[in-house]
């Protein structure tokens, strides 16, 4: 069985449909991931926006990207193309995600820096996406609000503590190679875990209280 990759994603499934096609085109296989991950962004308290995800084989992640770069370069930018109203600070941010951009727009993003005098080069536009590599696998702080509700509801035997605590504890960042890390430090994972273990043991308690008490 083919193991899949994330390769792009899109903020809707118009946008994603170009490059559905040219991959289906090309004999490569796709899946689709449509989802909010509505769950995960409360709790980290980000706004729950809609993603669609491009998957491929892990084996033709390499061909995929090339098919794209490929096709991106045989065309030439339209002059009302809506880049020309980027600033070059985010025609950069563009260059940083190709994973979340078109392989057309990415390419022409270069070109456009390059003719106001600011063309990159192929280490600089790795360090570009490094640092952006970087910057998510930073971890996160723990959101002060439902650290403060995980412990309550867990003291009182509330299954809110509990999913809290797995937030906490199993929660995980994307990577645009398709890697995933661990959103919190291990100090804050274990805290989840703690916080688990509290709730659980609270409601148990709370459970037998109610049960010797019919």
């Amino acid at each position: 069985m083919n193991e899949f990759t994330l390769f792009k994603t899109f903020t809707d499934s118009d946008s994603a449909q170009p490059t559905v096609d040219a991959l289906t085109k090309a004999g490569v296989a796709v899946q689709l991931d449509d989802t909010r991950l509505l769950y995960s962004n409360v709790l980290q308290q980000q706004p729950a926006l809609p993603e669609v995800r491009v998957l491929v084989p892990t084996a033709e992640l390499g061909r995929a990207r090339a098919l794209l770069e490929t096709q991106a370069a045989s065309g030439d930018m339209p002059d009302d193309h809506y880049l020309h109203q980027f600033s070059d600070a985010e025609l950069l941010d563009l260059v940083a995600k190709p994973d979340e951009w078109s392989a057309h727009d990415h390419l022409w993003a270069q070109q456009l820096l390059a003719a106001r005098g600011r063309e990159l080069t192929a280490p600089e536009v790795r360090a570009l996406r490094q640092v952006r590599i970087d910057q998510l696998t930073t971890h996160k702080p723990l959101p002060t609000g439902w650290l403060l509700a995980g412990w309550t509801a867990a003291a009182l035997g509330g299954p809110l503590g509990i999913l809290v605590g797995w937030n906490f504890y199993a929660s995980t960042t994307l990577l645009p190679d398709g890697r995933k890390v661990h959103t919190y430090a291990p100090e804050s994972r274990k805290q989840g875990l703690w916080m688990m273990g509290l709730g659980t043991a609270s409601f148990l308690v709370g459970l037998l209280y109610e049960l010797l008490s019919i």
